[in-house]
C-alpha cells in the first residue's frame, strides 16, 4: 500500500509517502529502488514493524512522477497498490508513485465522469 500526506514546510509543499508491504511477505531485506535514489539498491531498505509489515517514509518533491519498484531478497517485486507503471523497451516493468496533490481528484472525476460520444463531424462545444 502507498500512502500520501501532503505537508507545508518552510521551503514549501511537500510529499510524505508511505510504503508499506503486507506482514505476510517473507522476507530477509527488502529495499526500495527507483530514480529518487538514482536506483541504489541499497540505500532505503524497509523497516520490518512490530505487526510484521514493512514500511518506509519518504519525503519526496510535490508534482513529480517517480519510478521505483522494490527489491527483496536479491529479487524485484511489483506492488499492485502503485499509482502506475511503466514497460521499459529492456522489458523491465517500473512502478509509479505520483506526488500530485490533485491528481487523485482528476482520476476519480475522470472514472466517474459520463462518456460522451459526438456524431461525427459534429463541433465540440465549449462551456
Amino acid at each position: 500500500m502507498i500512502s500520501k500526506t501532503f505537508i507545508k514546510i518552510s521551503q514549501g509543499l511537500i510529499a510524505r509517502v508511505i510504503f508499506t508491504l503486507p506482514d505476510s511477505l517473507w522476507a530477509d531485506t527488502i529495499y526500495l529502488v527507483g530514480d529518487f535514489n538514482e536506483w541504489s539498491p541499497s540505500s532505503h531498505p524497509l523497516e520490518r514493524r512490530r505487526d510484521g509489515a514493512w514500511t518506509l517514509t519518504l519525503d519526496l518533491p510535490v508534482g513529480r512522477t517517480f519510478e521505483f519498484y522494490y527489491l527483496r531478497d536479491g529479487q524485484w517485486m511489483s506492488d499492485s497498490q502503485a499509482d502506475g507503471y511503466v514497460h521499459a523497451p529492456d522489458g523491465i516493468t517500473s512502478f509509479l508513485v505520483v506526488t500530485d496533490p490533485h491528481a487523485d481528484e482528476r482520476l476519480a472525476a475522470t472514472e466517474m465522469a459520463p462518456l460522451h460520444i459526438l456524431p461525427p463531424h459534429t463541433p465540440p462545444t465549449v462551456r
